[in-house]
């Protein structure tokens, strides 16, 4: 995998090589395109889609996804509910198509789906959305739903968007100078406000602050963010983990509650310090995932199915580093390939024979969590994979 760039969601996952995408999982309503051009069919091995080239960056939403060019133009398929796709329609569609409205004269950096709607972010720091408004996820004044891109102009005067994320109805942004905005739904405290209320909803992004050592209200400056399902995770510029939102599976350790309307710090083993963090997509099994500066992995939360990759199926109720992994290859093969259970396995077969081959310390850069599964990249822009072997759609 030469560009190190991947996706998972809620039963699917893709990943960028070469500038070309590729795509495995459940494919209810044809996102993958697969081979024979059938619909409904899930992909076991990864497939190419066709059609996307020079593609930089890949987002997966709940039955939809968008992809990234270099020119910076932003293409979507699969459900068009709620108006997913961005192209003025409802209607499904399995064929990647280019984002013509709302973004044509505009060069994208950065995208990011939630459940059902999607964000982007343009090369001078402006925020644009569509979707599903339910919940305020948009940023928008308008409470409707947007068929086409919106630019979001809520934002307070001079505020410019350098990252962002998208959860389930709500929406995370880092602004230029590394303040926290979010806005949506609120209903398990996950915009961390401090805002109690479970059902109240915030359609105009706001800013996030945080209790600090002195016991003092102080807005948050944040270097990573991630929104999950009714969960926020952030890395501030200084390397911890924070997270608010629903508290299932222990996840914020020092909580007693059921919801943080805060975040919470999170440390991690040895006083590691933190640069990236990924939360659960999927409704169920929470779970969060943090790679440290000298790339070591840390999970936490529920390990259904094997999601933390730490190699049992026990929980974790606080951050446990991902062991260095091992898996069966064929006995002539020298090097691993392909991917599962935190670990590279080949695809190649060489007589059945096999053994088991540890391949040491692993340094990863990038990792994405689905439903009951997820992804992992490492400085070397090989491709991991662990979790659930096959995806049953309610989970």
């Amino acid at each position: 995998m030469e560009d190190g760039q991947s996706s998972s969601s809620g039963g699917v996952d893709m990943a960028v090589e070469s500038g070309s995408v590729y795509f495995w999982g459940f494919d209810s309503l044809g996102q993958g395109v697969n081979k024979n051009g059938n619909r409904g069919k899930d992909v076991h091995l990864p497939i190419e889609i066709k059609g996307l080239k020079n593609i930089v960056q890949v987002s997966c939403g709940a039955f939809f996804f968008a992809a990234l060019n270099t020119s910076g133009k932003v293409f979507s398929w699969g459900c068009g509910k709620k108006g997913r796709l961005g192209n003025g329609k409802e209607e499904d569609n399995p064929v990647p198509s280019m984002i013509k409205g709302g973004l044509s004269k505009v060069h994208i950096l950065k995208i990011s789906c939630g459940s059902n709607h999607t964000a982007a972010l343009s090369d001078a720091g402006d925020l644009f959305t569509w979707g599903s408004n339910s919940r305020g996820e948009l940023g928008l004044i308008e409470a409707s739903d947007c068929l086409v891109p919106q630019k979001v102009t809520t934002f307070p005067l001079g505020v410019l968007a350098r990252d962002v994320s998208c959860g389930h109805q709500f929406t995370a942004v880092i602004s230029h100078s590394h303040s926290l905005f979010t806005f949506g739904s609120n209903n398990s405290g996950q915009l961390a406000l401090g805002i109690k209320k479970k059902e109240l909803s915030v359609h105009i992004p706001t800013q996030v602050s945080i209790t600090n050592e002195s016991g003092e209200e102080a807005f948050i400056q944040v270097a990573s963010v991630c929104a999950g399902h009714e969960i926020l995770a952030v890395v501030s510029l200084v390397g911890v983990v924070y997270i608010s939102g629903h508290n299932t599976y222990n996840i914020i350790p020092s909580c007693k509650e059921k919801v943080s309307f805060h975040l919470v710090p999170i440390p991690l083993p040895d006083e590691a310090v933190a640069k990236h963090v990924s939360c659960n997509k999927g409704q169920f099994y929470a779970s969060v995932t943090a790679i440290s500066t000298t790339g070591k992995l840390y999970s936490w939360g529920s390990n259904y199915k094997g999601k933390l990759a730490t190699g049992d199926f026990d929980d974790k109720k606080l951050p446990t580093q991902v062991s260095p992994a091992i898996c069966r290859v064929p006995i002539d093969q020298q090097s691993a390939s392909g991917s599962s259970s935190g670990s590279k396995i080949s695809k190649e077969k060489s007589e059945g024979k096999t053994q088991e081959k540890v391949l040491g310390e692993i340094v990863y850069q990038q990792i994405s969590l689905g439903g009951i599964h997820g992804c992992a990249v490492d400085v070397n822009n090989n491709l991991y994979s662990f979790g659930a072997l096959e995806i049953d759609p309610a989970e």
